[in-house]
């Protein structure tokens, strides 16, 4: 935090908008991890407050994604799939094919949850096309959403097809944490029908990878799985261990943490959303100022045109009357010198003969 904290100070001394919203959006990441999640929060706010500023679509499509997923996992399912919408319509407002594709895979994760799993496989299959040229993770994570579409649609020889797929490029770019998920699908898929678990060794391979990676949801789901496995065979010692695990793993204390942070994080948006609508009401208003200033200025120039106009109108007016006035005074003065045929000859052609 030490390294954010001078990077801040240096861009306020000189300002970027770009760097200055990544800089937010990397202290709410850093905090999140620490599970602050109201300072975490507030960073991701201003982040979005910076990016709205400068219109950068695809910046705040990432942002809106990280607030998305801090509230999918807090449990606020809801609100996590309305920041997922307005994230991937950011996206697809960018045209940034990684970005629609980030998106759309986030978007789909938080629809599976909500039951609404043909959008949600729409997006998977979307984000598929969109990362098909991107490293392998963004690919097997594609895949594996996409076997999890169709467990949840019961299509289990799809989902295991899938998991399958998911599983090997993991295994191969020894990326734990997504291994232990797709090897937990497949666990999934054996349940499928109110089956049993009876893969053994597929249980004991998951929760290896669950246990090294700290993954305690998929840890809990494997003891049980092994709890049942033991009883079914008569081991009731072992069949009693795991289901104290499955206790301990999913002990309260972690439901009311996310209790607490979730009413942390609707303070922060609450306070973001009135600052911004304060903000947006603030440039209308500006921009209303501006538009009867501008009006004002064409009004006076028109006005003012419109005098000089007539200015000069009545000028020309009055010096053809002045003019008019002084042709007559000459022309009465010539007749009362000259005689009247001589004068009418001068006045002719500019001449007389002399008499």
């Amino acid at each position: 935090m030490v390294v954010l904290d001078r990077l801040e100070e240096r861009l306020k001394a000189h300002p970027s908008a770009v760097h200055l919203g990544s800089l937010y959006e990397m202290r709410g990441r850093t905090y999140g991890m620490r599970r602050q999640y109201a300072r975490s929060t507030f960073y991701f706010m201003e982040a979005l407050k910076v990016r709205e500023s400068t219109g950068d679509s695809a910046g705040l499509a990432r942002t809106w994604m990280l607030v998305g997923d801090q509230n999918f996992y807090l449990g606020n399912t809801a609100k996590a799939v309305e920041f997922g919408r307005m994230a991937h319509a950011m996206a697809l407002r960018s045209a940034d094919s990684a970005s629609i594709g980030r998106t759309a895979n986030g978007l789909g994760y938080y629809l599976l949850r909500q039951g609404a799993y043909d959008e949600a496989e729409d997006l998977f299959q979307l984000a598929l096309k969109c990362n098909s040229r991107s490293d392998s993770f963004h690919i097997s994570n594609n895949i594996n959403n996409l076997g999890m579409a169709r467990l949840y649609k019961g299509d289990r020889s799809l989902a295991v097809a899938r998991y399958r797929q998911a599983a090997g490029i993991r295994a191969r770019m020894r990326e734990l944490p997504g291994l232990g998920e797709s090897l937990h699908g497949l666990l999934l898929c054996d349940t499928l029908g109110d089956r049993m678990v009876e893969n053994k060794a597929l249980l004991d391979s998951c929760l290896s990878v669950a246990s090294t990676c700290r993954d305690w949801n998929i840890m809990a789901d494997c003891h049980r799985f092994l709890s049942t496995w033991h009883r079914r065979r008569g081991s009731a010692d072992a069949a009693l261990r795991h289901l104290e695990q499955v206790l301990v793993l999913t002990d309260s204390f972690g439901d009311q943490e996310r209790i607490r942070a979730l009413l942390d994080f609707q303070d922060e948006y609450f306070k973001y959303r009135q600052e911004s609508e304060q903000a947006m009401v603030l440039r209308e208003r500006k921009q209303s100022e501006q538009e009867l200033r501008r009006q004002k200025l064409l009004r006076n120039g028109f006005i003012g045109g419109f005098g000089l106009v007539a200015l000069f109108a009545g000028v020309f007016f009055a010096q053809r009357v002045r003019i008019g006035r002084e042709k007559r005074r000459s022309d009465e003065l010539l007749l009362n010198i000259l005689p009247e045929e001589v004068a009418v000859e001068l006045k002719a052609k500019g001449e007389a003969k002399a008499v």
